[in-house]
């Protein structure tokens, strides 16, 4: 029984389906609860809202830089603490930045 044309080009099609993505400057690792490490703070008394990502390795000026363009943010609203490494964003944005973060596919 000879092999149609329809199955190797099928194979084809699944093949070339499977975008490449180029490799990334930065990793979020996930919690042991396979959740993202990204949290919303409340201080100053619950009236300043932050949201803080945590657990990043490589290049967090990158990161940074990625979440300010994505998020349409200004520069002064996303600040990276140098001492643990996490990247503290103004605002509760917690669903935006989980949502980049699985586009990137942390």
């Amino acid at each position: 029984m000879p092999v149609s044309a329809s199955s190797s080009s099928n194979n084809a099609a699944t093949s070339n389906s499977t975008e490449d993505f180029e490799p990334l400057s930065y990793h979020v690792h996930r919690t042991p609860s396979q959740q993202l490490p990204v949290y919303h703070l409340a201080k100053a008394g619950g009236n300043k809202h932050l949201t803080r990502i945590r657990k990043i390795s490589g290049s967090v000026e990158d990161l940074k830089d990625d979440l300010r363009t994505a998020l349409g943010l200004a520069e002064k609203d996303i600040v990276i603490n140098n001492v643990n490494r996490h990247i503290v964003i103004k605002g509760w944005k917690k669903f935006e930045v989980a949502k980049f973060l699985e586009e990137k596919r942390f």
